[in-house]
């Protein structure tokens, strides 16, 4: 026992004068208990039949350390010693956090003032101290923290954290990610002006100041150049030693008619749909959609009536399709329909990438009259033209008839159960035995998953009072329509399942 009493840690137990008094008597009148606890340990683990694998704590390594021949760094006398030091260390980490906490105050009279301010702004001098208190002491918080951060942890002589200060880091961690959330509206809105000022298309031609920029986009060249420094700043552009800007791979998705691209789908989210969000709480309390109080139409009326704002919708369907539903054709055997009716298909874009994969089979577009003159002209451009037809209609109204295979592709996602079962409904009446349905749309993931599609469920919601369904949602309505999912398909998109329905 003389290492222990004679060591660094009992030299500073018996340097706690008054305070710790008696913490000699404690540790000779304790000493021999633990020392026989370490043996017995020991002993229960040193024999032949002990298997090392079994443990994985500090004891196990002292013994792995010991059965080597020749061993010189330990010995079963100072592994006893250790287990006893860091057993004391323990007693002596806390002891000696409340003396240097009480000694720092009592040679500080800034400290206690400041402490005794903190007490009676948050306890007062008429009531006790309770632990639901204890959380809003935060300058006494850190002082202890402090204090402990520089007590030796088992003689080591090193200055450590604690509890206290990881969760200060902690909470200091979340509280930065919750401010990057906020700055994510402020960059997609950086994105969103990108997309309009044509920023992507300008770069793509040269390398150009801002001063050049600035002529070519009617702006002005300073907040211009701030903006552009802020582009580079979050990865889609970079400047040069001349203050010249290019477009990084990243920027050039927000270019026109690129592989990928995803200017329009930024136009179609950001910009002007910030204003749904704001009423997101709006939406919450009454249950329903926001567009009309907004725009004083529903949503599919408003686009109707502002041709410009069709076409960008329009065109961010189509990158949607390009982006995550190319696989689609790939993933799903076609070849066993002859007739594929693509159901508020848009502007034909998916089907004729599906008419690509089936080459035996014809496929018909069917979606409102504004949409469909779009598809008319997209599929003249392709080589499939001859083996594509139109029609135009409501399908809350009805679907045409004929098809073995029809499709909806990210359609129902923006209409509420009761349109869903209306649509559900007027397919089955033109299906017959043989006769699938394809739906290609999000299954949201189990509960406390992440998943984006939560917030593309909101979106959808102010929206159109759209929503993401599960897959227990998606079973429930095709039942409700006579229905029943035969099969799902997933694709590497966290966006597109295909559903596979039949009778």
């Amino acid at each position: 026992m003389d290492f222990i009493l004679n060591g660094s840690l009992f030299y500073k137990l018996r340097k706690m004068q008054g305070i710790v008094k008696g913490a000699e008597d404690f540790m000779r009148n304790n000493c021999e208990h633990l020392s026989r606890v370490a043996q017995q340990l020991i002993k229960e683990r040193g024999g032949k039949e002990y298997k090392f694998d079994s443990y994985n704590d500090l004891l196990t390594h002292f013994l792995r350390e010991i059965e080597k021949k020749n061993s010189k760094f330990i010995n079963y006398d100072i592994m006893i010693y250790t287990f006893l030091e860091v057993y004391y260390a323990g007693v002596f980490n806390t002891s000696g956090m409340l003396i240097a906490a009480l000694e720092a105050v009592a040679s500080d009279q800034d400290l206690q003032k400041r402490v005794h301010e903190e007490i009676d702004e948050i306890i007062g001098k008429n009531r006790h101290v309770s632990m639901m208190d204890c959380s809003l002491f935060n300058y006494v918080t850190a002082l202890i923290a402090e204090c402990r951060r520089h007590l030796d942890v088992a003689n080591l002589g090193l200055m450590h954290s604690n509890h206290v200060e990881k969760t200060i880091q902690e909470k200091q961690k979340l509280a930065a990610q919750m401010i990057e959330y906020i700055i994510d509206l402020w960059r997609s809105n950086i994105l969103n002006a990108a997309a309009k000022l044509d920023i992507a298309d300008y770069l793509a031609i040269r390398p150009m100041t801002a001063d050049e920029l600035a002529h070519l986009t009617h702006t002005h060249a300073e907040p211009l150049y701030r903006f552009l420094r802020a582009f580079v700043a979050i990865g889609y552009a970079e400047q040069d030693e001349k203050k010249r800007f290019r477009l990084t791979s990243k920027g050039s998705l927000l270019r026109n008619d690129v592989p990928y691209s995803v200017k329009h789908i930024i136009l179609f989210t950001v910009g002007d749909r910030y204003t749904l969000w704001s009423r997101l709480e709006q939406g919450i309390k009454t249950g329903k959609r926001v567009t009309e109080s907004l725009y004083g139409v529903p949503f599919y009326e408003r686009i109707k009536q502002n041709p410009e704002e069709l076409e960008n919708f329009c065109k961010a369907l189509k990158e949607v399709t390009r982006n995550f539903c190319q696989e689609i054709p790939d993933i799903y055997d076609f070849n066993q329909f002859e007739h594929i009716i693509d159901v508020a298909g848009n502007d034909g874009e998916f089907l004729s990438m599906i008419l690509k994969k089936a080459p035996n089979a014809i496929g018909t577009v069917y979606d409102l009259e504004p949409i469909i003159e779009k598809a008319k002209e997209n599929l003249a451009k392709t080589s499939v033209k001859d083996r594509c037809y139109f029609e135009n209609g409501d399908f809350l109204e009805s679907v045409p008839a004929g098809g073995d295979c029809y499709i909806i592709k990210s359609a129902f996602d923006d209409h509420n159960d009761e349109d869903v079962l209306k649509v559900l409904k007027n397919i089955r009446k033109q299906m017959k035995q043989n006769t699938k349905l394809l739906i290609c749309e999000l299954i949201l993931a189990e509960l406390n998953q992440p998943d984006i599609g939560t917030q593309t469920d909101l979106f959808l919601f102010l929206l159109q009072n759209g929503k993401e369904r599960t897959r227990e949602e998606w079973n429930q309505l095709t039942e409700k329509a006579g229905l029943k999912i035969n099969n799902v398909f997933p694709t590497s998109s966290p966006f597109s399942f295909i559903i596979e329905v039949t009778l």
